[in-house]
């Protein structure tokens, strides 16, 4: 651990995180690296949490604890950091939700934006949490109202009206596209209304050929689980100009439009004479 820390070895760092957080009172290792004056140790013992949180089990409730105690504006910005990002890809990091509440006004936006992922991962159904999620989704920088509508859109009904209020909203996001689809796929998640002309937009037949077949996949699939109307006119302008990469981002198409697009009208045979 000494080498990894003094290195900054990224692959030994988590190897040696995995190894200690699967050893004896890991909780307890990474509270005594958290007490010491050494900078990188104590951003190393936020990692070492957070693989015990992720593992689950008896400890990964003592180890959110912990994570939520380094959510405080005073605490050293790389540490904190750390603490964030263990705790955004946990599934219920709800135990430290009450300090991530208070961290929500942090001055620094790289905070910022990682807090919406841990807050989503604390949600757990709170009103407070959606309320501090739609702040973050009006944020002067886009990196923290991508990380903030990418949080709200993974929020499943019954949610606050002010959630799909933040995602429409996001719809006529200026400064970057992703924002936008994020903000549909949250709508479309949730059954609601889709606007039509930011859907029309990130549906056209060119965008969808330069964007990242994950990312198109995304989209087509939330409109397949939709089934919205608004979705039928650009999605037969799309299917007849663009051809997936993919197989996967194929069969997504393929499910949106048959979700979507209403079967043409038989046009009946003449009788027979």
């Amino acid at each position: 651990m000494t080498r990894a820390v003094r290195d900054r070895d990224a692959l030994e760092l988590r190897a040696t995180a995995r190894e200690l957080a699967a050893g004896a009172d890991p909780v307890a290792t990474g509270r005594a690296l958290l007490a010491c004056d050494d900078q990188g140790r104590r951003e190393f013992a936020a990692r070492l949490l957070g693989e015990v949180a992720a593992r689950g089990g008896d400890p990964a409730e003592a180890a959110v604890v912990a994570l939520g105690e380094l959510a405080r504006t005073g605490e050293d910005h790389a540490v904190l950091c750390a603490a964030l990002e263990s705790l955004g890809v946990l599934v219920d990091a709800s135990a430290a939700r009450k300090p991530l509440l208070a961290l929500a006004p942090h001055p620094s936006f790289s905070i910022r934006w990682r807090l919406a992922a841990a807050l989503r991962a604390a949600h757990a159904g709170d009103p407070r949490v959606e309320a501090a999620l739609v702040a973050l989704a009006a944020d002067p920088r886009p990196i923290v109202r991508l990380e903030a509508v990418d949080a709200l859109a993974l929020l499943w009904p019954p949610r606050s009206p002010a959630v799909d209020g933040a995602l429409r909203a996001a719809c006529d996001d200026p400064d970057d596209e992703r924002i936008v689809v994020s903000a549909l796929v949250g709508l479309a998640r949730a059954h609601v209304h889709l606007p039509a002309a930011p859907l029309a937009r990130v549906l056209a037949p060119e965008r969808m050929a330069a964007a990242p077949s994950g990312a198109a996949e995304r989209l087509l699939t939330a409109l397949a689980h939709s089934g919205r109307p608004e979705a039928e006119a650009p999605l037969r302008h799309l299917v007849l100009l663009w051809r997936p990469r993919d197989p996967t981002t194929a069969s997504a198409l393929a499910a949106a439009v048959a979700a979507c697009v209403a079967p043409a009208p038989r046009t009946p045979e003449p009788a027979a004479r």
